[in-house]
């Protein structure tokens, strides 16, 4: 029988915990108060609270990414990125080269991109060696203009950063950041479930679905009101991937639109009341007794 959701577990994962990342069913948090990096299977979340702690150079803003035994701890002030045996929890080794204003991270393949004011640091790890290499900013970029998230996709063989009002995209081979125009600042960007779109909205209100492969603009549509940037409480659209639909919450109407991901048009408008600001898609699968 289906029953009501409820919680697992409770995990104090240690002191202000902010930064997420997720890959190959393990998760690491990185605290930011206590500069602790935590770790657990993501299988097991709820069945046990065995965590495994490692502590990183400082307290600080940190972004972590895991790629076999080893643990990136990217370091916000520091501008750099730490290696760390997960097994152990000793310092491998500290890259030399820099990230200026570290923040962000995706992995693809054996390779964690951080964004940075300058460009992407590209941090290679096979076994326990890691090496670093970076990928520039495009030319006359403007002042203040830098990559600070990161998305990748497993079926994708290029990544995406947000730049501005726009994107920069790139590949594993890649030197450079290439830049995509759109029509507005990013406010959110994520791959579609098969990795072959890249869902983008921007502030003035439009949902934009791009080849991921080659960052061409598929469709846009503009489908909800334009953030107010003068106002500093206003409530910024989001939205989450299903399948086949892209839900894109509307502040400004008290709804969460239902809208098909091919061809980007609403088909259902749910009126839920309030100011919605944030939201998830959670799908069950199996039997029903």
């Amino acid at each position: 029988m289906v029953k009501a959701p409820h919680i697992l577990a409770t995990l104090n994962v240690g002191q202000q915990p902010t930064h997420f990342f997720a890959h190959d069913d393990r998760i690491a948090i990185f605290n930011d108060k206590s500069g602790t990096v935590a770790v657990f299977g993501e299988t097991l979340l709820g069945k046990t609270n065995d965590m495994n702690v490692v502590t990183v150079a400082q307290p600080d803003h940190g972004a972590p990414a895991m790629l076999g035994d080893v643990l990136l701890s990217g370091s916000y002030r520091l501008n750099r990125v730490d290696a760390y045996s997960l097994k152990s929890g000793q310092l491998l080794k500290t890259l030399p080269e820099s990230c200026p204003g570290l923040h962000g991270e995706a992995v693809l393949g054996d390779v964690a991109y951080f964004g940075c004011t300058d460009g992407v640091l590209a941090v290679t790890v096979q076994g326990q060696n890691v090496t670093a290499r970076k990928l520039l900013n495009p030319a006359a970029t403007p002042e203040g203009t830098r990559v600070g998230t990161v998305a990748a996709h497993s079926k994708s063989p290029a990544l995406y950063g947000n730049f501005g009002k726009g994107l920069v995209r790139w590949t594993p081979q890649d030197t450079a950041l290439t830049p995509v125009a759109l029509s507005a600042v990013p406010l959110k960007f994520t791959f579609a479930p098969d990795g072959q779109r890249l869902m983008v909205l921007t502030d003035d209100g439009t949902l934009h679905a791009l080849d991921a492969r080659t960052g061409r603009v598929l469709r846009s549509a503009a489908l909800v009101a334009p953030l107010d940037a003068s106002d500093k409480a206003a409530v910024r659209s989001t939205f989450a991937l299903g399948k086949s639909s892209v839900y894109l919450t509307s502040p400004t109407t008290a709804e969460v639109l239902d809208i098909s991901m091919g061809d980007l048009k609403v088909t259902h408008r749910l009126e839920v009341g309030g100011t919605p600001a944030l939201l998830t898609v959670v799908t069950a699968t199996g039997e029903q007794h």
